[in-house]
């Protein structure tokens, strides 16, 4: 990489990080604030007392809480993601390799991956950078990220990414992961991953007070006045603000802020490996996250038909069906296609393996099943079609969503040379394409999975901002 380039990437990471930063601690502010207006809270035992509620000058206290609700928030943050990190299945690569055999890529073995991140490390920074340990997820849908904790870096990556980038789109892949975790924006991230269990610190000053109040309603029975009717009447109110408002406010500012953490990775390692790199890798991993999201639906209405009802998967079940689809695939109707085929082979063998069942021809069994199952779905979704058409029902079960879902642009069709790699040319019909749909303000997306989880930001968008901004190919 050139010093040319290396003045552009130091200079967009520390204007990008500059304005990240500022609205983090702009959350960490209003969480401060938050925090505050609940500790202050106090109510007047005088019976007297026309408003039992009012709040107390800022005392030790009041810091008290407030320290303690940071404390609390911190161990949330940290203690919770090292404790999904550790139940993430996983195998380390580095420094040791411990996978179970000796894993080759399509494209690259382990020994030339990590050949390659020692390569990149060296020419990101000034200095190169260290990293600890680098896994790779065995779980295709995880969202388990690279991150740095306690000065020390890891790397955590996809085995799905892995098995289709070729030699350009895993250079873009490794250059992101190692951003994130050299620039320090995976703490970032992180909070948000936890952004959800946050908010339930701010409810401990609102127990407290309430708490109080029937203890000191129980030692002394004379205090039932209709003073302590309206501090209950308050906590109750104090605990719908909380959910109704405050809740969404944090979760938002922090989503806000992790989109830009990912908008920003992205333009950086445009600006080391050009965007035909980073957009062909956006592109199949999108396209890898779509099939996955199929193959969970697919899935469920096969379990909900002997079930009755619509499903819920354990992690582990679901993990276990996905991983037999082959990960180099990026094709969504075959994973439709596949789906049953995969299902009925894993309940034939477990009936043969495990309840000693002698079921002969299991393959001509399968793919005779196979057929009459994708009819069925067929029928299915043209059912649910028909019935939402009609208002018969008021939304989509969650077994057929996707199915009514289709994609503004096909990337495939735009890879005249079914290389499997877009060129430049190919990549400005796709921005074309994507770009006249916004225009119209037609709300769908390049994948059907996208806007199904808050965790992984858009594609499209993603694709639009390294275009927009970055000039190299």
């Amino acid at each position: 990489m050139s010093s040319d380039t290396n003045q552009k990437v130091y200079r967009s990471a520390y204007v990008g990080k500059t304005r990240i930063w500022v609205f983090f601690v702009v959350f960490l502010l209003l969480n401060g604030l938050f925090l505050l207006f609940f500790a202050m809270i106090r109510f007047d035992d005088a019976q007297s007392a026309d408003i039992p509620i009012y709040f107390l000058p800022f005392d030790i206290f009041t810091w008290g809480w407030i320290i303690i609700g940071i404390i609390l928030q911190f161990l949330i943050i940290y203690l919770g993601f090292i404790f999904k990190f550790f139940r993430e299945p996983k195998y380390e690569i580095y420094p040791n390799d411990k996978s179970t055999e000796k894993t080759v890529y399509h494209y690259f073995s382990i020994e030339q991956l990590i050949a390659f991140l020692d390569a990149i490390s060296t020419t990101l920074d000034k200095k190169p950078i260290k990293y600890h340990k680098v896994y790779v997820l065995k779980n295709p849908v995880s969202k388990m990220f690279s991150f740095s904790l306690f000065r020390r870096k890891y790397l955590v990556l996809d085995p799905a990414l892995l098995q289709i980038a070729q030699t350009q789109e895993l250079r873009a892949f490794l250059v992101q992961n190692m951003l994130l975790v050299s620039t320090r924006l995976s703490v970032i991230r992180m909070v948000h991953s936890q952004a959800q269990y946050l908010w339930f610190v701010i409810l401990i000053p609102i127990g407290y007070r309430f708490l109080r109040e029937i203890f000191l309603y129980l030692i002394d029975l004379s205090r039932l006045d209709p003073n302590y009717f309206l501090a209950t009447l308050f906590i109750f109110v104090a605990i719908i603000f909380t959910v109704i408002i405050l809740r969404p406010i944090h979760l938002r500012v922090l989503r806000f802020s992790s989109s830009r953490v990912v908008f920003l990775t992205d333009i950086l390692s445009a600006d080391v490996v050009g965007k035909r790199a980073m957009i062909n890798m956006l592109v199949k991993q999108g396209q890898r996250w779509e099939i996955i999201s199929v193959l969970v639906e697919e899935f469920r209405w096969l379990e909900q038909l002997e079930k009755g009802t619509l499903y819920s998967y354990e992690e582990y079940r679901l993990l276990e069906l996905v991983q037999k689809f082959p990960l180099d695939q990026l094709n969504t109707e075959l994973a439709k296609r596949m789906a049953p085929y995969i299902y009925m082979r894993e309940k034939l063998r477990n009936l043969k393996n495990y309840y000693e069942t002698d079921i002969l021809e299991i393959e001509f069994t399968i793919q005779k099943a196979q057929e009459k199952l994708q009819e069925k779905r067929k029928l299915y979704i043209e059912d649910i079609r028909k019935k939402y058409e009609k208002k018969q029902i008021e939304r989509i079960p969650n077994d057929a969503r996707l199915a009514f879902q289709t994609g503004i642009a096909d990337w495939t069709q735009m890879d005249v040379n079914h290389d499997s790699i877009l060129s430049e040319k190919e990549i400005e019909l796709l921005i074309d394409s994507v770009s006249k749909k916004k225009k119209k303000k037609d709300r769908k997306k390049l994948f059907a999975y996208e806007g199904q989880s808050s965790d992984f930001s858009g594609v499209e968008a993603r694709i639009l901002n390294i275009f927009q901004n970055v000039k190299d190919m």
